[in-house]
């Protein structure tokens, strides 16, 4: 969050899309220069914040899930906005306490995974399965796990990649808002992509979370993972090869010394055994 609000501080889905749309996209597809006001090269539309390299797409992965029946007392149901009384099945309870039957989206660790195209009758959003996932393309969905350790959120899902250009990525965003991608049924919603920095030659791979509660409430957090590079194009990168390579040669003859070491004490040992018992079985015969 080098260009707007901090992430963290999204607390519901009006924020979220208000996020991308006014702080994130601008930053992450940059069209003119921070500093100069000036429009930047196709090479230089590249770099997030001038020095961080764009490699690939970013991609968005929604884990949904399928609506269930459930029940609350009929003199709350009308303080839930997805709660529908007229389609609702009134019951009566053990206790004889009305209550009211109707549908309603539990928390991930109750649900059931939704695999179904949406939305109904359009189908622009697919589901996919995790080796669908990984094959061919450079991310590797995996399981999540939420704020909360019971939450867990599957390695599939429906998948959204966005183009490498800020009025096509801005364009994809205003559709996915447009179509509900995000509704009542998302319970978790991980973008991911990964960055490049060539001083210091260290690829960022960077993925942002948000879960979301059946209270319509939003937890969102990042998590950025450095992966050094070792390009041999630095003298101090070269004496730290050289330093690895004399240190496992020194680990791999330690290693034959060792197992020499062991091969003569076990033919010593072997031989002095047959001795002791060589004498002691004279000894027997003697007495």
């Amino acid at each position: 969050d080098g260009f707007g609000p901090e992430f963290e501080t999204v607390s519901n889905v009006e924020q979220f899309w208000d996020y991308f749309e006014g702080a994130f996209f601008p930053g992450f597809y940059p069209e003119t220069s921070m500093l100069s006001g000036k429009p930047l090269s196709a090479y230089e539309k590249n770099f997030i914040v001038g020095y961080n390299y764009r490699v690939g797409a970013m991609r968005w992965r929604q884990v949904r899930i399928k609506q269930s029946r459930c029940s609350i007392d009929i003199a709350m149901a009308g303080f839930f906005k997805h709660f529908k009384p007229p389609a609702a099945v009134n019951v009566e309870t053990e206790d004889d306490d009305e209550s009211e039957e109707t549908v309603c989206y539990p928390k991930i660790s109750e649900a059931t995974l939704a695999t179904d195209p949406f939305p109904v009758g359009k189908d622009y959003f697919k589901w996919s399965s995790e080796a669908e996932l990984c094959r061919g393309s450079q991310f590797c969905a995996t399981r999540v796990t939420g704020i909360e350790t019971e939450n867990k959120y599957a390695s599939s899902g429906y998948v959204w990649d966005f183009p490498n250009n800020y009025s096509a990525a801005l364009a994809d965003t205003r559709f996915l808002k447009e179509n509900d991608f995000l509704s009542i049924a998302t319970r978790a919603l991980i973008i991911e992509f990964t960055l490049f920095n060539p001083g210091v030659n260290i690829v960022l791979s960077c993925q942002m979370r948000a879960e979301f509660y059946p209270t319509g409430q939003l937890a969102t957090h990042s998590s950025v993972k450095p992966m050094p590079l070792m390009t041999l194009e630095l003298a101090e990168q070269i004496m730290e090869f050289i330093g690895e390579c004399v240190l496992a040669i020194f680990i791999f003859g330690y290693i034959v010394r060792e197992f020499q070491e062991f091969l003569r004490h076990y033919r010593i040992g072997s031989r002095y055994c047959t001795r002791c018992i060589q004498n002691n079985e004279s000894m027997k015969e003697k007495y």
